[in-house]
């Protein structure tokens, strides 16, 4: 009979919703990076490739990457459709509880948090340098904060900061 842990890998693996009682933080990897993503907001679904390109990046060499759906407008469906128009495999899971959105303590979409070996939290803030306000970007991106929090964490060293502020859509209220 399998384990839990082991389940629970294989549905990381695949890129499956995690059940409702498994945190992303159980996981057995070294790093987790959470990334609060929504449906509706344009910033979420411009950084779609990037989130894809980290999770790929990532999921060989210690670290999860899993994103969280926060809000409730993002229902099963919506989310099922989400992930298949903008071609993301990272696992996933709801949170509108927001048991993982205090943990973190994100306020948008999208706002990663990285969590090291410990499950501390050593990063959280913008996935990259793309977008400085609402509707003032950048064709591509100069500073890869997220990638460079993971890897400093698996590293074993804290990220040069532990705080950027993440351009996006608020979470909305429970």
């Amino acid at each position: 009979m399998l384990s839990r842990a082991k389940i629970l890998a294989a549905l990381l693996l695949f890129g499956a919703v995690l059940a409702r009682a498994d945190s992303p933080l159980d996981s057995k990897a070294k790093v987790v990076a959470l990334i609060f993503i929504s449906s509706e907001c344009p910033i979420s679904n411009k950084m779609a490739p990037e989130i894809e390109r980290l999770h790929q990046k990532f999921s060989t060499n210690g670290a999860s990457v899993v994103l969280v759906y926060p809000n409730k407008s993002d229902t099963d469906q919506l989310i099922k459709a989400h992930r298949k128009d903008y071609r993301l495999t990272a696992p996933y899971v709801r949170d509108v509880d927001h048991a993982l959105v205090k943990k973190a303590m994100a306020t948008i979409t999208p706002e990663a948090a990285v969590f090291d070996a410990n499950r501390n939290e050593v990063y959280r803030g913008r996935i990259n340098d793309q977008f400085l306000a609402i509707g003032k970007g950048r064709p591509q991106a100069n500073v890869h904060d997220l990638e460079s929090a993971i890897e400093a964490a698996l590293a074993g060293r804290r990220p040069e900061k532990m705080f950027i502020e993440a351009v996006g859509c608020y979470i909305q209220d429970q």
